[in-house]
Parts: C-alpha cells; structure tokens; sequence
C-alpha cells in the first residue's frame, strides 16, 4: 500500500503539472462531468494495481457507486427537460440502471473473495439502498438484514440500518412491523431526524388505528422540531395533527392544541374541518366553525373570517343547510361592500353561489311537480 500511495501521489503531480500547460480557457464542462472524470481516473488509477486487498476493493466499489448517482443525477436532468412525448422513463435511465447491475456483480464477487473483510456489513448497507434507488426494492429488505447481523446495533451504522428498515416497512404499508423498528429508532436522541422519525411513527400508529400512541409522538415530534438540534417536521405536524385528534373523536383537544400553540391556527382549523365534514358529524364542524369565528373576531385581519365564510359555501352545501348557506352568503356580501375581498375571491363565491342556486331551482321545480 505504500508503494501505491507513492504512485498515486505522483500520478496527481503529473496530472496537475498537466492542467498548467493545458489550454488556459477549455471548454466548460458540466459538473457532474467534471466528478465524473475525476472518479474514472481514480478508478484507472486503482485498476492499475495488480494485487487489490478488500479495502482496496472497497475504494473501487464507493467509486462504482458514486458513478451510479452521478449518472442518474444527469438522466434525470435530461428526462425533466425532454420534450420527447410518450418516452417510456426506462429509456431516459438505461445507463444508470445498466452501470448499478455491474456494481451489484462487483460487489457479490468482494463478499466472496473477502468473507472475513471488516467493512462488509457497509458493503451490504450500500447495496440495500442500491436496491431501493435503482432496482424497485428487490433485495432491499434481504441486505438490510445481512448488514444489520454483523453490525454492532449502537453504532452509527447501525443506527442508519434500523432507520432504513423502518422506513422500508413503512413504504410497504407493514405498519406493526415498522413501529418496532421506530422504537428503536427514536431511541437515538443524536440524530438530526429524530423529529421526522417521531412523524413517521406517529403515521405507523395512526394506521393500525391506536389514536392516542399516535397523537403522543405526533406532540412529541412537535416539541421536539422547535429544537435547534433537529430537522423541524413542524409543518408537516401542522398540517396532520387536527386530522388525528379527529379521528380520535377529540375535536375539542385539536382546536386546543392549534390555539394554545399556534399565533395564526385558522388554516390549520380549516384543513380540520374538511376532515370531520367527510366524517359526517355536522356538531363537530359547526364546534370548529364557532371557535374559528371567535378567533378571527379577535384578529384585525379581515382575511381569517373572509376564509371561514368561504369554506361554510361548500360545508352548508354539502350539508344541505340553505339557510346556514344563505348566511354565510349576507356575510360575505358584507365584505364585498366594504371592499374586503380580491378579485379571484369574487369570482369564487359567485361560481359557487350560481352552482347552488342551480341546484336549488331544480329541486324547486321537482317540488313543483309533486
């Protein structure tokens, strides 16, 4: 190995040597291009030695690698910007796909030239997520697992399997099985996506229908996105918690939580409204209406009733509540008058008017008839 690295230390002096007397202005090349043709000549480099140890093999197989998302980096571009119709996607990642069945090949023959090699479980790790980015998961689960028997489960790689796994079992839909690697996984406080890992679980409770477990990690993703030493998920937690306290039948804990804890909740109270009108329980939105009102009173904004208004044209309609409907109409004709709402708002609400007095004159007519 030290002959090599004396090689290779002047392999790079040479080729420095060369680009000072190499045309000063050359052709700009695309960066992926450029990583592209600095990892093929570390992989000539390193073919050049005859008797290659695992570690040195290793090397090679991390450049493999590399080149693989490097390709698909660059088909990907191009698939974005065709203007080819009807192309199948195959076609636009032939290379890449092509290039990460030669690098599943060469590290099979690794593992078998080098059983007893240290860093195999990190060969293993990589082709799982080979599998997962490149060969539609089919032997994402299988590396996983072989990774994971020869790694130590507090190391960092280990860490990453678990991860890795939960999510695998996630993206499946095999929710009992994920929520046991989750455990694992928030067990890591150290790691950055440790808010987003207590997201997912949540989700993985959520969908085996145990409500409480999944508003308590979804509250604990919450706090713990307002700490600097985590990735926020805050959004996304948002966005979703009203819907579990619907689901949960708690709708007073949800429009609790949005207004002890959120400055401008309105958005978030109305995304929980859509969920409980498709439950069907008029009593719970006309509760989340009535909080919403209040709120919006107490704001100066005009917005936040303009909204609320807004949304009881599709909730009475649905509802079938025309006077209720009829009301929320007067309301915003208010507005109007005073010169509260845009342009595009005008337009909606008299769409939506003209559609349900349409509706309203054919049952007249039937009505007629009886």
């Amino acid at each position: 190995m030290k002959l090599f690295a004396i090689f290779f230390g002047a392999y790079l002096i040479f080729n420095i040597s060369l680009s000072f007397s190499a045309d000063k202005n050359p052709a700009p090349l695309d960066r992926r291009d450029r990583l592209l043709k600095i990892i093929d000549e570390e992989i000539n480099l390193i073919k050049m030695v005859k008797r290659k140890k695992a570690n040195l093999e290793h090397r090679l197989f991390e450049l493999y690698n590399e080149k693989t998302k490097l390709l698909k980096e660059k088909e990907n571009r191009s698939f974005l910007k065709a203007t080819k119709r009807g192309a199948k996607k195959s076609e636009y990642f032939a290379k890449s796909i092509s290039h990460n069945g030669f690098v599943k090949s060469f590290a099979k023959k690794i593992i078998k030239r080098h059983p007893r090699y240290h860093r195999l479980n990190e060969i293993y790790y990589s082709l799982a997520l080979n599998s997962r980015d490149y060969d539609k998961d089919k032997a994402t689960k299988h590396y996983l697992y072989k990774a994971l028997k020869i790694t130590k489960k507090n190391s960092k790689l280990g860490h990453q399997i678990y991860v890795a796994l939960a999510e695998y079992f996630y993206n499946k839909k095999k929710y009992v099985k994920a929520i046991k690697l989750y455990r694992v996984v928030i067990g890591n406080k150290s790691d950055n996506w440790h808010a987003k890992h207590l997201y997912n679980l949540s989700w993985c409770y959520l969908k085996i229908m145990k409500y409480r477990s999944a508003i308590k990690a979804i509250r604990v993703a919450y706090i713990k996105s307002k700490n600097g030493q985590y990735i926020s998920v805050k959004e996304q937690v948002l966005q979703s918690i009203g819907p579990f306290y619907v689901y949960a039948g708690e709708i007073e804990k949800g429009v609790s939580f949005y207004t002890k804890n959120e400055k401008a909740p309105i958005p978030y109270l109305l995304k929980m409204i859509d969920v409980t009108t498709k439950k069907g329980k008029f009593e719970d939105v006309q509760y989340i209406l009535a909080k919403s009102h209040a709120m919006a009173k107490a704001s100066p904004k005009k917005t936040d009733s303009i909204q609320i208004y807004m949304k009881e044209l599709d909730i009475y309609r649905n509802y079938k509540k025309s006077n209720l409907h009829y009301r929320s109409t007067k309301h915003l004709w208010a507005h109007h008058k005073q010169g509260h709402l845009g342009k595009n708002q005008v337009a909606e609400i008299v769409e939506k008017t003209k559609a349900y007095v349409g509706f309203l004159q054919i049952k007249l007519a039937q009505d007629v008839k009886k």
